[in-house]
C-alpha cells in the first residue's frame, strides 16, 4: 500500500479519536452545568471509528463510567481497533 495513503488512514484514525474524545468531555462539562446534552446513542456511535478517545474520555473526564452500555461496548470496540491496526500494520 502507498505510503501517502498509510499516512492519510492514520491521520483519519486519529482525528476521529480526537473527535471522539471531545464530545465525551462536552457531555461531561454539559453534565456538570445541568445543560443540554449529547445523546448516548451519538456518543456511542463516535465510539466507533474513534474508540480509543471515547475510552480516554470516558476515564480523564469520568464519565459514563457506570453505564454498563459503555463499560461493555467501548472496550470491546478498542479490542477490534486494535486488531484492525496490527492485522493492518502486520499484513
Amino acid at each position: 500500500m502507498n505510503d501517502q495513503i498509510k499516512t492519510f488512514v492514520w491521520i483519519l484514525v486519529a482525528l476521529a479519536n480526537m473527535i471522539s474524545f471531545c464530545l465525551y468531555a462536552l457531555d461531561k462539562y454539559k453534565a456538570v452545568r445541568h445543560q443540554y446534552r449529547i445523546s448516548e446513542k451519538k456518543l456511542l456511535i463516535t465510539s466507533l471509528p474513534g474508540p480509543f478517545g471515547a475510552l480516554a474520555g470516558m476515564i480523564v473526564c469520568r464519565h459514563k463510567t457506570k453505564h454498563m452500555k459503555f463499560v461493555l461496548i467501548v472496550p470491546i470496540l478498542c479490542m477490534m481497533e486494535a486488531y484492525l491496526i496490527c492485522r493492518y500494520l502486520y499484513k
